[in-house]
């Protein structure tokens, strides 16, 4: 009798279990293949001609990478609010291009889609969650920075702490009321044309070039841009007319001069724009640390030429102006070596 017993429980238990197992794979997949949506972007790495130090088409480089991680999110057209958050990381390279590929399980419905670069290194989102408000920014200077300019000891221009470093080249691309359908293979989310989508970055680079006479009395030098914008929406790529900031970057030079000769400083920064109606004026302030321990600050305004062909064609800021570092009173100063400016040999040819 209790073995009966026992053998009614073992094939009772049993029978539960199958059933337990029949019913997870027949109606609880663990992933629903009509909920699963293949998705590839592209990047278009033609940023703009870019020069370091000289004109050189072999030396055109606009020093971006390309991301390797993507954030998708989707949004309800609606409210706006944020209803899927993934990430694509895997990587490819075929005759189009670089890319990123992955899938997303979502539901069928209609949606606006963002792509954004997930990996920057000084650019940084913000309000991601609302699809209007999303935003990607980088942050102020150090203290250290700010506290080594002279010109914001002095109080002698702009923006108090607005001083920022400059962004990552940003990858971004934006589709509004995608349609997202449940089919029974994976399908393959595309343009209205047909096409991978392919993201663009929303930040510039410029090449900027000052002469300067009396390079040797020079050991560093750097310098800021006014009248930029300090964040840009991702939606439609709009600058954040509310967020007017400055641009820092160090300068380089092509070569130590001799009092005699004409030398160049020069860079390359990016920036998410020029803001059409700035509060002020589009400044340059560039700050030379001579060898004897003083400082020169020179402004220089470019609202005029930010409007010639060269900029707009080219984004090379060239200034024509003359800059002339005044010599160690007392003379007799240390000389700088040539690694204080990083050096570079050429000419620009215009």
């Amino acid at each position: 009798m209790k073995h009966t017993t026992m053998s009614g429980v073992f094939t009772l238990l049993l029978a539960l279990v199958l059933m337990m197992v029949s019913s997870a794979c027949e109606h609880r997949p663990l992933i629903d293949p009509a909920n699963r949506h293949f998705l590839r972007v592209y990047f278009d790495e033609h940023i703009r001609n870019v020069t370091y130090g000289f004109y050189d088409r072999a030396q055109q480089d606009s020093g971006c990478t390309v991301p390797k991680v993507m954030r998708i999110a989707l949004y309800n057209p609606s409210s706006g609010k944020q209803v899927y958050e993934g990430y694509l990381q895997k990587s490819g390279h075929d005759a189009k291009g670089n890319y990123v590929e992955g899938y997303i399980p979502v539901s069928e419905g209609v949606y606006h889609l963002l792509m954004n670069r997930f990996d920057g290194t000084s650019t940084h989102l913000r309000n991601e969650y609302q699809y209007q408000d999303a935003q990607v920014y980088t942050n102020p200077v150090s203290k250290y920075v700010m506290d080594n300019l002279q010109s914001t000891r002095d109080g002698a221009t702009m923006l108090e702490g607005n001083i920022l470093y400059e962004p990552d080249h940003y990858f971004v691309k934006s589709a509004e009321f995608v349609k997202i359908t449940n089919a029974i293979d994976v399908d393959t989310l595309r343009t209205t044309s047909g096409d991978y989508y392919t993201a663009q970055s929303v930040v510039k680079t410029y090449y900027l070039q000052v002469n300067i006479k009396g390079a040797e009395y020079v050991s560093s030098a750097s310098g800021y841009l006014t009248g930029l914008a300090g964040s840009v929406y991702l939606s439609n790529g709009a600058l954040n007319a509310q967020d007017e900031s400055c641009i820092y970057f160090p300068l380089k030079s092509n070569h130590i001069a001799k009092r005699s000769e004409i030398a160049q400083a020069y860079t390359t920064f990016n920036t998410f724009g020029k803001l059409p109606n700035s509060n002020g004026t589009l400044t340059v302030v560039f700050e030379f640390k001579t060898n004897y321990g003083t400082v020169q600050v020179e402004k220089v305004e470019l609202n005029e030429l930010f409007e010639t062909d060269m900029v707009k064609n080219n984004q090379w800021i060239i200034i024509d102006k003359v800059i002339e570092i005044e010599p160690n009173p007392q003379s007799g100063g240390m000389q700088p070596s040539v690694g204080d400016w990083g050096t570079v040999n050429g000419e620009l040819t215009i």
